[in-house]
């Protein structure tokens, strides 16, 4: 079983809809983002955040695949700036007939796996205003770009983490590396945008099994 996140430009989305349409993927997502281009950079170039949107669908190992090639083959997603895709493998779902629902009745309940993978997500959840340092200390650390979205902590008011208020307005910045670039990237996160900086910086990891647009490798099929 797979999360797949496909982080795209609105005007993509009637074509990615009709793709899980056609796969009858019976859960899916959305949630709006904004690319992760430096504000000076925007306004010498006097442009406006590039609008981005982020969409959450689960899946079995049969149907990641053909989501990914028609992915690949009517969005273009491996060409560089049409947005990109990956897969993170789940490691247990809430009951077995949720997990039936999921999956369909065409896949097995078991889905092996290698322990082994070229690329992972790493998310932070900062604090509201501060994705743009956490980029610039990822972008220095060998990170080619992410994906910004903006959200809140569900925490009681006075529930904090090393000084920070949980439940305050957050930012939540998505990024795909290469595995062997992972560590020095969250190094250098937390380094300077730490849970004990004004950033309120968290960091975790997760491993990507699929992933189509990423600069470090075209893993699906035409």
């Amino acid at each position: 079983m797979n999360l797949i996140l496909t982080i795209i430009e609105p005007p993509q989305e009637p074509i990615y809809h009709a793709i899980l349409e056609r796969l009858k993927l019976p859960v899916s997502y959305e949630l709006l983002g904004r690319g992760t281009a430096s504000g000076t950079l925007l306004q010498k170039l006097r442009l406006e955040p590039t609008p981005k949107r982020l969409l959450i669908s689960l899946a079995g190992e049969e149907t990641t695949k053909k989501l990914m090639q028609r992915v690949k083959r009517e969005l273009y997603i491996d060409a560089p700036g049409n947005g990109i895709a990956v897969s993170v493998t789940i490691k247990s779902v809430g009951g077995a007939k949720t997990l039936e629902f999921l999956k369909g009745a065409e896949e097995s309940a078991k889905t092996p796996r290698s322990a082994e993978y070229e690329n992972e997500l790493i998310a932070i959840i900062c604090n509201e205003g501060f994705s743009e340092t956490v980029m610039d200390a990822a972008r220095a650390a060998g990170a080619r770009g992410g994906t910004i979205v903006h959200a809140k902590g569900s925490a009681k008011s006075d529930s904090r983490f090393y000084n920070v208020t949980i439940s305050d307005e957050k930012e939540l910045l998505l990024i795909v590396a290469a595995s062997s670039d992972k560590a020095q990237i969250m190094r250098a996160v937390l380094a300077q945008c730490g849970p004990a900086s004004p950033a309120g910086g968290i960091a975790f990891s997760l491993p990507v099994s699929l992933a189509m647009g990423v600069n470090t490798g075209d893993s699906g099929e035409a």
